[in-house]
């Protein structure tokens, strides 16, 4: 609880506020290009991994071993088989996320790019909230 305390005092810097969420929008766009990575990764090798068990179950069926051993090799087959549409489907949902990010990103420094560059540059410093408030 004092983590959320901590961070939300840290947010009445408006400077430090933007550089930050621009900052945090732009590690987790790198973050998701690296997940969409790894799971295209995991696609391939899913597919492939079920390639190898059907063959696999084949060879356990041509050698004359125990059907129950085929059975169960071509069952962890068609479990990798119908995994893959929801491997892809989370691929899918990796590539909206990444780019609502750059969106999110493209829009917020569209909105308050310049409002910062204005604020970090100027010598003049901006009152505290509640300066103006009359007791």
């Amino acid at each position: 609880m004092s983590e959320i305390a901590q961070r939300a005092s840290q947010a009445s810097d408006a400077a430090a506020g933007y550089r930050e969420l621009q900052k945090n929008l732009s590690t987790l766009e790198r973050s998701m290009n690296r997940v969409t990575g790894d799971i295209e990764q995991l696609m391939r090798r899913t597919v492939a991994t079920a390639a190898e068990a059907a063959d696999l179950a084949d060879a356990i069926e041509h050698a004359g071993l125990d059907g129950a051993h085929v059975e169960l090799t071509r069952l962890v087959e068609e479990a990798l088989r119908s995994a893959a549409p929801a491997v892809n489907a989370l691929d899918d949902a990796a590539g909206d996320v990444t780019q609502g990010t750059r969106t999110t990103r493209a829009a917020h420094q569209a909105l308050y790019g310049v409002l910062d560059e204005i604020r970090t540059t100027r010598r003049e410093r901006t009152p505290k909230p509640g300066f103006f408030a009359n007791d």
